[in-house]
């Protein structure tokens, strides 16, 4: 079955430039051979008895999620250009043609439908009959652990010993391995080809060599690749650049030498390290030696495997960067850590060990297992590899998955986190201290013992990735690789060349909002919406505005700062089953150009000139309602919309004036399913003034308006569609401008500031599921209402231990004696959003937990009444609670510290086991010394 003869496919037009071999591939796999001819829409065939038909069309335009709200027909009856399709009808036909001959044999009847089978397979099994694989009593499984140098030089580059050489020194040095680091622009593929080939052979069962070698990206950042089955980059300008094509082309630059969007190109072999086949890899790609200021730096390194935190040059140490490895690893999916030594012969190699350089440690079963463990990793496994003078960790990195069905809380026996801590140390250990979010976790104090082996038992509060740093009793020193734990249903991660997700290494973005974009495999559109595997095949559910969170500061006209996306950090400050908050902070520029590479360190970088900026998002998750269809049953399917605060304040580098300073954008976004349905607007500007309504064009070219707290601007559908609204919850007015986009400011024109002077600024940002029709003012208002911004209703909450510091958007308590009572009655109106409360002032060290005495849960496990969980505490000492009071008459908790003593210095741990019958573990720890 053909389309019509009127039908062709277009010659696939390339949006960028690739070499002659790359636009061969392309073409080749993009292209019809016969491109005039109609293509082919479905092929059939008789079989036997039976008959077939196949078509070459994702499933998810038709029985997967045709019909669903996001796809809307398209391709079965909606087709490009606002053009019918008539494919629906030929699936049809297609399928009354497969069931002719059962209709003809007269043989139909009898069946007897299986009442299981029309439930969905989420719905089968009782909760914890799924993925007991992944229960918590799977530990880091401990291993041998094998030491070596990254780093010799041959004299296939500028070394000065053969491959033999070095493996006669390494065996009498004690050392199980060696990674030869070659200098690149003194390689070929023939030289290097002989290197591998030698590091094969004279590989035994008690040393492993492995090939590699060393050279510069061509913003200065130095870099390593190591291990078997390197595919040797070619010498083309496309990839290599520099005097003696000797730098990786990873920033690229247009005909004018500016920075311009990376092409495949750039990226192609560094991706080979991340993007091989499915069976072991066996290499890895890292970096190291962080000297040139213009360089990318640890924070946004990406693409790569393993970090060099200890560098070596000449046998002195000339660089650790503990600070920055411990920096990279809060954001997830940590690389491997290790020293890299560039030794130039094998005296020298000697000589590094003797002097007990930092090492390579490596756990593995064998030492076969070597380059597995030191392969290009991913989030969902992680090595035990790790720099050491003299300590050993034998178990420690990995990943803890906590799978629980359908993501609900309150049940304590499925939410256990408990690594195997295993360190050993010749000369006897000092402490271990345990790192997250950049400081001291918790601190082991061991006086000199030889092994510290212990399994934590912890209960999962939130998202965390865990290092260890070991000293011995002669200042020698371990740093381990991350441990890292999460919530299945309420996590960030990357895929495995650290770019993705939404802690994007590399150029300060505005947040990925859950509503904006969904995850992987089923598009939740921040509404819980199944819509069919959606992910790398679907769009995504558009708001009625998008946002870009970024602020942009001119202390004159035409000259500014944040227009451009400046360098900086972004990092997780508590991801838990309540909120997902992140932070970025900018404080550098890129040179020249577009800023837009995604895929590879990027640069050269430069210090902002006027200010620095951080910006903080609180998120509310949507409620939880039950298992997602699309995919596991470990992940939530939410009802509702979101909640979002947002906060930002900006640092001044030195004395300026000040004409503008822009802390947000919002875009107008007509929904896409029909052109029609555009947005009207709603804005409010003080408690006093009476809200407008009307659409763009009726706010004239250049509207201005200045809200006051409590003021706000909405965009509503006035269709299908999610409405959202921004809401000033700051303590000064914030004007917004109106010229094609929403324009966000602070009143600055006409302000000097000093050196070191700060402005902070605060809004909120609802957004309501697509499932809520009501799209008016009326809404608007009531929510405003409700969340205390209209100075005169809130909330109805009543605390009746501790106190309310604030209502004003979020709800802020404080302790009263380490706890907080309160009680929230269920809105009288559909308020499908989650009320954000935020706990201020409970100490850091100490266990805080919810005791629910009435409330909503997803009733899977309990009813939501008398059960408990722990909840987080963020980089702020802050907790945080959503709840979602639409579904019961009242919820009533209690938040506080379980446990409690008089010393505020001790670290307090209180994990519940089960709840029937009850069990408990404490666990104290002394921090200090």
């Amino acid at each position: 079955v053909r389309g019509s003869k009127t039908s062709f496919t277009s010659e696939p037009k390339l949006a960028f430039k690739l070499d002659p071999e790359g636009e061969r591939y392309y073409k080749m796999t993009a292209r019809r051979p016969d491109m005039k001819t109609p293509p082919t829409l479905f092929a059939i065939r008789e079989a036997g008895k039976g008959r077939m038909a196949l078509t070459d069309l994702n499933a998810i335009f038709t029985v997967f999620g045709g019909t669903t709200w996001i796809h809307d027909g398209v391709v079965l009856d909606k087709g490009m250009a606002r053009k019918p399709s008539d494919f629906g009808k030929l699936f049809e036909n297609t399928l009354h043609w497969l069931a002719e001959p059962s209709l003809k044999n007269g043989k139909l009847g009898g069946y007897v439908q299986d009442p299981l089978k029309l439930v969905h397979p989420h719905y089968r099994k009782k909760p914890e009959e799924f993925c007991p694989v992944a229960d918590f009593q799977h530990p880091t499984p401990p291993c041998n652990v094998y030491r070596g140098l990254i780093g010799a030089r041959t004299v296939y580059s500028s070394g000065k010993g053969t491959v033999a050489e070095y493996a006669a020194a390494a065996s009498a040095a004690g050392l199980d391995f060696v990674v030869f680091l070659d200098e690149y622009r003194k390689l070929t593929e023939e030289k290097y080809r002989q290197l591998e080939a030698e590091c094969k052979k004279l590989s035994t069962d008690k040393l492993l060599l492995l090939p590699g070698f060393t050279f510069k990206n061509n913003i200065k950042n130095h870099m390593f690749a190591f291990g078997q089955n390197i595919v040797w980059p070619t010498n083309s300008a496309s990839q290599w650049v520099g005097k003696d094509r000797d730098e990786l082309k990873q920033a690229y630059y247009d005909e004018k030498g500016q920075l311009a969007i990376a092409t495949f190109d750039v990226w192609a072999w560094p991706m080979s390290f991340a993007w091989a086949p499915a069976e072991p890899r066996f290499r890895n790609l890292g970096y190291y030696h962080f000297d040139e200021p213009t360089a990318c730096p640890v924070r946004d390194l990406r693409l790569f495997g393993i970090l060099g935190v200890m560098t070596y040059i000449n046998g002195k140490l000339v660089e650790d960067v503990t600070p920055e490895y411990l920096n990279y690893v809060v954001d997830g999916d940590p690389p491997l850590a290790c020293a890299v030594d560039l030794v130039q012969s094998p005296q020298e190699l000697k000589q590094a060990v003797k002097a007990q350089h930092y090492l390579t440690h490596v756990a593995a079963n064998t030492l076969k297992d070597v380059p597995v463990a030191m392969q290009y990793g991913h989030q969902y496994a992680r090595a035990n590899v790790y720099p050491s003078s003299g300590p050993q960790i034998r178990s420690w990195a990995g990943t803890h998955r906590v799978f629980i069905y359908a993501g609900e809380p309150f049940v304590p026996s499925r939410y256990r986190v408990r690594p195997l801590c295993w360190v050993t140390s010749e000369a006897g250990l000092k402490e271990i201290v345990i790192y997250c979010d950049r400081k001291p976790f918790r601190r082991l104090l061991l006086n000199g013992a030889k092994e510290f082996k212990q399994t934590f038992e912890w209960t999962y509060d939130r998202q965390r990735t865990l290092t260890l740093e070991v000293t011995d009793v002669e200042g020698r020193r371990a740093l381990s690789a991350g441990y890292e734990v999460w919530g299945e249903a309420n996590y960030q991660s990357w895929c495995h060349d650290r770019h993705n997700g939404e802690l994007n290494h590399g150029p300060v973005w505005s947040f990925v909002h859950p509503f904006e974009t969904g995850r992987g495999g089923g598009l939740a559109a921040g509404s819980g919406f199944t819509v069919g595997p959606t992910w790398d095949g679907g769009p995504p559910a558009q708001p009625s505005a998008s946002f870009r969170l970024t602020p942009v500061f001119s202390p004159a006209p035409g000259i500014g700062e944040g227009w451009r996306p400046m360098e900086g950090d972004e990092w997780p400050t508590c991801t838990d089953y309540s909120v997902r908050n992140v932070a970025a902070r900018g404080d550098h520029n890129y040179a020249p150009g577009a800023v837009g590479n995604c895929y590879s360190t990027y640069g050269p970088i430069y210090p902002s000139e006027y200010m620095t900026y951080t910006i903080r998002r609180t998120q509310y998750i949507p409620r939880p309602a039950g298992p997602l269809l699309d995919l596991h049953a470990m992940w939530v399917e939410c009802s509702g919309g979101a909640l979002d605060l947002f906060e930002g304040t900006m640092t001044f580098r030195k004395d300026t004036p000040a004409k503008e300073l822009t802390i947000m954008i919002m875009k107008p976004v007509s929904f896409p399913k029909e052109g029609a349905n555009i947005p009207v607007f709603g804005v409010r500007e003080n408690q006093d003034s009476l809200p407008r309504c009307g659409s763009l064009e009726s706010y004239g070219p250049c509207g201005s308006y200045v809200l006051a707290p409590g003021g706000y601007v909405a965009t509503l559908p006035s269709g299908e569609g999610i409405a959202s609204a921004v809401f000033n919850v700051s303590d000064a007015p914030i004007h917004v401008l109106l010229s094609g986009y929403w324009y966000f400011r602070l009143p600055v024109q006409g302000r000097s500031f000093k050196k070191g002077e700060t402005i902070s600024w605060r809004y909120m940002v609802m957004q309501d599921s697509l499932k809520q029709s009501e799209h008016n003012l009326y809404r608007v208002e009531r929510l405003r209402q409700y969340y205390g911004l209209d100075g005169k209703h809130n909330s109805g909450i009543a605390v009746k231990r501790g106190k309310l510091l604030s209502h004003f958007g979020l709800v802020d308590l404080a302790p009263e004696n380490g706890v907080v009572e309160f009680e929230v009655p269920a809105p009288d109106f559909a308020l499908q959003l989650p009320l954000g409360l935020r706990f201020i002032g409970f100490n850091p060290n100490w266990t805080v937990g919810q005791y629910q005495i009435g409330g909503y849960t997803t009733g899977f496990y309990t009813k939501g009444n008398n059960v408990y969980r722990n909840l987080a505490t963020d980089d702020r000492d802050m907790v945080y609670l959503a709840i979602y009071p639409d579904n019961v008459a009242k919820s009533h908790s209690i938040v506080g510290h379980p446990v409690q003593c008089d010393n505020p210095k001790l670290i307090i741990e209180v994990a519940q086991f089960n709840s029937k019958p009850p069990e408990y573990h404490v666990a104290v720890n002394n921090p200090t010394d």
